[in-house]
């Protein structure tokens, strides 16, 4: 019994990858055989040796220079001007609790809390206050 059969899950993917690899090389060949015998289309772009004041045959009317003014104007008005005001100067953190643990020891829990005021760490068991 051979492992690449007729039946066999590896020759299946072998037979799927050829036809794979088949199909995408025709297709690949035909894009590039396509691109070089001239069936790509090109874009009629304007001859930029005609004078902007010239008429071209596609438009039918003369095409008029670029207005430089147009753009000069702002489209949005301008931000308020900012205002600067000074921090507060009391910055101490005293009275203040920090959280900076919650663990669970058997069944219960316990929190550490950082008093910034005391420079102290408590230790709360849940229930206690």
């Amino acid at each position: 019994m051979t492992t690449l059969g007729r039946r066999s899950p590896l020759g299946r993917l072998r037979r799927m990858t050829l036809a794979t690899w088949s199909l995408g090389l025709a297709a690949i060949g035909g894009a590039v055989l396509w691109s070089v015998v001239g069936g790509a289309v090109e874009p009629r772009l304007p001859d930029p040796r005609i004078a902007p004041s010239e008429t071209l045959a596609s438009v039918g009317r003369p095409i008029e220079p670029l207005r430089q003014d147009a753009f000069a104007g702002r489209l949005s008005p301008a931000p308020p001007p900012a205002v600067v005001t000074e921090a507060p100067k009391d910055t101490s953190r005293s009275g203040l609790l920090e959280l900076v643990a919650i663990s669970r020891v058997g069944e219960e829990f316990v929190a550490a809390i950082y008093d910034n005021g005391e420079k102290r760490l408590h230790l709360v068991r849940s229930g206690e206050r």
